[in-house]
């Protein structure tokens, strides 16, 4: 082909008109699967080997100009002398005995350069290159860039141009010379002293350089094409005729698809490129050099035989539909396989570059091949893929985490403290007592600062030697940044790993003193029990940590603890049954592993045998049992369609990334393959698991845990059980039970922990076999599960986790947190939310009471098809719920408006976007104006996109509000007096409500021109609790939850006045703030006013009080019964 693109091209001297230019370019995918496969069947049909040319693609171009008399000076970079194209059969006669260029580039194609007569020409061009007295420079393009197939002509021009560089003199000859096809081409070139110059002058700017400039003859160029997206053409077009189609099929029977068995080609196929055999064009580079000449029965890449026949539910045209997304599945499988046969040929050819050694180094290229086909025979397998051993996360470079340095809070030891105790010095903490043990080989540490979690020690009540009952207590400040957190929010296994304080207080006590460096810490026991949800990036962890107990077995010193953990005043986790000992090396070596008991055994085979265990069908399909890392990161970012494909795919198309739905950061990532999954299979029959992690004696996690006693956290291998659970309830679809949903820990199941093993540096694999044990959608989807760790190398297991337990539930911190009475029937709304013309025709407040029929729900739903939709679509049989505050921003009321596609669980929306000119558009924290939208954030959003950072301590806990839905009757805050913090000094804020001509309780009232006056008093009363909230009256109470309630007061109606449709602008004044422990007391004045003045009046106070107090209060009579 490129022979004759050549020979074509220099029979245009023969046309009659003139061309101003020429432009050559040529492109191959070489490395496509594609050409991949292609190229391999090719050369392996002419008795090549796989492994006997580079893989390599690419693209180039050049633009041809001819001299003339008009244009004898061009601007270029070299100068065609002379080309030639002659037979490789005639090379014999036709190579010149010198050659007198400075550069000589040769081509070959990979077939070529094996031949006789591709090696004479190689042999002939050298022996001429020797003959010259200054030999030229010999280059080869696909010694760098690989053979490009059709484009390596256009490469080897280039190459050949660009060594140019590497010559001296003031005018530079080059020839390149090609040989393929059976024939050979030459192409003589000159460089002279200026195009010289212009080359450098081209190769010397940097891309950046070349982008910016943009001159006529750069080699890079930006090209931008226009025209509306393909895939979003697709997806948004409305297809009008679609219920018509749906009709004339109903009636169209299923087609018969007939189970497709693989055949069994034999080496007497003689056309490895047959069209017929299409679905095994990798079988020649798997059959090369089979000793008995008989390909070996490969299971079909995307066989449909386990599901040949479509479910029997589904309407005619669905199962047409189920039958046409099989064979899409089909062709994504065939594409993976051949994706890793190309990556197994990839492998092997850097392998052998690096001097690795690996299953294709081998001396015989026989049996090199045989290594080389054995890796893409494994790499082809559908259900059961093996993955490539060399792709897994690079956890030996990741860079060590520098924690921010703790806020300095009153303490026993700070965070320095606690570094120089994991890392440094035991006496510069302890004291000089404890010196003895710094000269020790061996001492208790903490974690180094990569996973040290913990930033002081408050309180400590022991004593160095005597061990008797003793306790500590610890915080923890969790980083708003740190890698590990899962969108804003902790693990598993950083919640249970920062109570790691237990090391420091046995240390304390001076065990030391008595290992002298021949024992080591190691847990053996403990009881996780999970209460509220993990906390989040902003909160301190407060550990209560108890040593309660001590035994001796021998030489060995066992203890038993315990903690607990708050954040703020609510204990989030608690640990109970803690027992850790220290141990010899030799102990350690010769540990059995975990044995099960007898009872264990005895419940696990009632359970096996019992033939009533309960059953849970998969929610979502997923035929995929295997998977690799490359799948698994899709879960980093929540991407759950791209890890499991399939239905998967079409749910998450339909509703959306649930983003809190992830794993942590790739760090932190403990599963990086699952090699086997069955949805029916262990003991439970609810779920067998088995994931795996690749250990290495580089990977981050030893040297940080500890120094000088390197070993792999418990926590981390924790962690990795949950991520093995979790990914299971998404792999059968339970993340579709909710809308907007995070993992958290099943409250309330103790989770049993036994360690009987240690995992030290090592170049292994942790297994972790996984039995589900429970499911279930109510209160909320969880699972349970029992999992055993062993390293793969002794087989021992090291680590058991009983009574696993992990729910999903929907995010608090969701853009939709209100949730109305499920008997409330809305009225539907079609209407796109960034709509900002008032309607028509208000909505008539009695649609709140009527009920609407289901034909009445189905036709609002269809009627949202053909517009752009608010909400994801939900089923018509769902409660009818959703509010729609912001319908007419103008009127920014929060009035109640029903969206039947709303997601049952939903409520009221957040603000929409508006013009920058308009006063509602500022949307910046803590800043006047305050506007619709942080209003909205106030009442039931995020409190910190109202008031800003300081009122990140309410993360995980109650903030102040002010009400929501119809009941919010503030609009804006125009003006702000006062400092945060002065709560002695007098503060003030102006706020104003626009009230709707036609808002509900004008409606509902009797008189409809006259405002309710629980209504006038309500709007009165809420700019008070927003000029204490913004002042930060409970910001100097930490972790607890304090509630706004009104005490007493009085008001004074001024004068009557009809103010609907009118701005309404309340003044209020914070005249003073009296505190008793947690209980405060506020008094506020308020003055209400509309265009023409004052109409009335409020003296209010207020208070803030803990859950307790209000629950216990007596009443106005003091708790008399009457």
């Amino acid at each position: 082909v490129k022979h004759r693109c050549g020979q074509n091209l220099f029979a245009l001297g023969s046309l009659q008109e003139p061309l101003d230019a020429i432009i050559i370019a040529a492109v191959d995918l070489s490395g496509s699967i594609e050409n991949m496969l292609f190229n391999t069947a090719k050369l392996n049909a002419k008795g090549l080997s796989s492994t006997d040319w580079l893989v390599g693609e690419g693209a180039g171009a050049l633009v041809l100009q001819q001299t003339n008399a008009a244009h004898t000076q061009l601007d270029s970079y070299a100068s065609i002398d002379s080309v030639n194209f002659t037979p490789l059969s005639q090379l014999p006669t036709q190579l010149p005995a010198e050659l007198s260029a400075d550069v000589v580039e040769l081509n070959q194609s990979p077939e070529c350069i094996l031949s006789t007569q591709g090696q004479q020409f190689a042999q002939g061009l050298t022996d001429a290159a020797i003959a010259v007295s200054s030999a030229p420079l010999l280059s080869k393009a696909h010694d760098i860039l690989g053979h490009t197939f059709a484009a390596s002509g256009m490469a080897s021009l280039q190459h050949g141009l660009v060594q140019t560089r590497h010559i001296d003199k003031p005018s530079i000859n080059a020839s390149v010379f090609t040989s393929s096809d059976n024939q050979y081409s030459q192409v003589n070139l000159s460089v002279s002293a200026a195009q010289q110059h212009a080359l450098h002058a081209r190769l010397g700017n940097n891309l950046t350089q070349q982008l910016a400039t943009g001159s006529k003859l750069s080699l890079i160029k930006q090209v931008s094409l226009g025209g509306r997206d393909i895939y979003q053409h697709i997806i948004d077009s409305p297809l009008d005729a679609l219920d018509s189609i749906i009709n004339q099929c109903a009636d169209i029977a299923p087609a018969v698809v007939n189970t497709i068995e693989s055949k069994q080609p034999t080496i007497r196929d003689n056309n490895p490129l047959s069209v017929n055999n299409s679905e095994n064009i990798a079988e020649p580079l798997m059959s090369e050099n089979m000793p008995d000449k008989t390909i070996p029965k490969q299971p079909r890449v995307a066989s449909m035989t386990n599901h040949a026949i479509p479910p029997a539910h589904l309407t005619a045209f669905q199962q047409n539909q189920w039958l046409a997304q099989q064979a899409h599945l089909a062709y994504l499988a065939s594409r993976d396989a051949g994706l890793k046969v190309a990556d197994s040929l990839l492998r092997s050819q850097l392998a052998g570059f690096s001097h690795q050694t690996t299953a294709t180094q081998v001396a015989s290229p026989v049996a090199n091949t045989y290594a080389v086909n054995a890796a893409v025979q494994t790499a082809v397998k559908s259900e059961t893929i093996s993955p490539a051993r060399l792709i897994q996360p690079n956890h030996a470079c990741v860079p060590a985490y520098t924690a921010p340095i703790p806020a300095n809070k009153p303490c026993i030891w700070n965070y320095a403290d606690l570094v120089e105790y994991a890392e440094g010095d035991i006496a510069k903490v302890f004291g000089s007592d404890y010196a003895i043990i710094d000269s020790y080989s061996r001492r208790v540490r903490l974690p180094t600062t990569d996973y040290l979690l913990v930033s002081r020690v408050t309180k400590l009540d022991a004593t160095m030697n005597q061990y008797k009952p003793c306790s500590m207590t610890t915080e923890y400040d969790i980083p708003v940044d740190a890698p590990y957190l899962v969108d804003g929010q902790i693990p598993w296994a950083v919640a249970v790993e920062s109570g790691q304080c237990d090391l420091m207080l046995i240390s304390y006590l001076g065990i030391d003193f008595e290992n002298k460096g021949e024992r080591v810490y190691r847990l053996l026991d403990c009881t996780l029990t999970f209460l509220e949800d993990l906390p989040r990036g902003g909160d301190t962890l407060r550990y209560d940590i108890k040593i309660n107990n001590f035994a001796s077995n021998g030489d060995t010193l066992l203890f038993f603890f315990s903690y607990e953990c708050f954040v703020g005043d609510k204990m989030i986790l608690k640990m109970d049954g803690g027992c850790a000992g220290f141990f010899t090396d030799q102990e350690l070596a010769d540990g059995k592993g975990v044995i099960q008991t007898e009872d264990e055994i005895k419940h696990r085979q009632q359970v096996l045998n019992n033939p009533n265990k309960p059953t849970f069908t998969p929610l979502l399909h997923c035929n995929q049992t295997a998977f690799d890392y490359g799948q698994i990161p899709h879960l980093l970012t929540g991407d759950i369609g791209s890890c499991f494909g399939g239905d998967h795919v079409a749910h998450q198309l339909q509703t959306g990334v649930q983003k809190s739905l992830c794993f942590a950061s790739e760090k932190f990532l403990m599963i990086e393959r699952v090699s086997q999954l069955q949805t029916q299979g262990g003991t439970w029959g609810l779920g067998l698991l088995e994931g795996h992690k690749h250990i290495a004696p580089d990977h981050w996690y030893f040297p940080c845990h500890f120094q000088g006693d390197q070993v792999m956290a418990g926590s981390l291998m924790a962690e990795g059980c949950g991520q093995l659970l979790q990914f299971f309830m998404i792999h059968i679809g339970m993340h579709t039970l909710v809308e907007n949903g995070r993992f958290q820990p099943l409250k309330n199941a103790s989770q049993k922990v036994r360690c009987r093993g240690q995992v030290l540096p090592q170049t292994a694999e942790l297994t972790y076999r996984m039995e589900v044990s429970e499911i279930g959608i109510h209160p909320r989807p969880y699972a349970k599960a029992n999992i055993d760790i062993l390293i793969l190398l002794d087989g021992k297991v090291v680590v058991d986790f009983q009574n696993l337990g992990v729910m999903i539930k929907e995010d608090e911190h969701s853009d939709y947190p209100v949730t109305l009475p499920s008997n409330v029937a809305l009225k539907a709304i079609t209407a796109p939310v960034a709509s900002v013309a008032p309607a028509s025709s208000p909505a008539n407040s009695a649609d709140l009471d009527e009920p609407i029929s289901q034909q009445a729900s189905a036709n609002a739903v269809n009627a949202q098809t053909s517009a752009k939709k608010v909400y994801k679509p939900a089923s018509v049989n769902a409660p009818l719920r959703g509010v729609e505050p912001f319908k007419f921003p103008e009127r920014p009321l929060m009035r109640v408006e029903s969206d039947l596609s709303a997601p049952k669980s939903k409520g009221v929306t957040q603000a929409p976007i508006v013009s920058a000119d308009s006063k509602y558009a500022n949307r910046v924290p803590d800043t006047v104006p305050f506007t619709p939208y942080h209003m909205f954030e106030f009442a039931t959003g995020d409190i910190e996109k109202c008031f800003g950072p300081d009122f990140s301590i309410y993360r995980g806990l109650i903030p102040p509000r002010t009400p929501c839905g119809d009941l919010q009757l503030t609009t804006r805050v125009v003006e702000i007096n006062g400092k945060r913090g002065e709560l002695k000094k007098p503060s003030s804020c102006i706020a104003e409500y626009e009230v709707p001509a036609d808002a509900w309780y004008f409606a509902k009232n009797s008189h409809q021109a006259v405002m309710p006056y629980s209504v006038l008093m309500e709007i009165s009363l809420q700019p008070n609790g927003f000029i204490s909230g913004y002042m930060g009256t409970t910001l100097g109470f930490p972790g607890q939850e304090l509630f706004f309630r009104n005490l007493d007061g009085s008001g004074k109606m001024i004068r009557e006045v009809d103010i609907r449709g009118k701005t309404l602008v309340n003044d209020s004044d914070l005249i003073s703030t009296v505190m008793g422990g947690t209980n405060l007391v506020k008094s506020i004045r308020n003055d209400s006013t509309i265009s023409d003045g004052p109409f009335y009046g409020t003296i209010n106070v207020f208070g803030y009080f803990k859950g307790a107090a209000i629950k216990d209060q007596l009443g106005l009579d003091n708790g008399k019964v009457t």
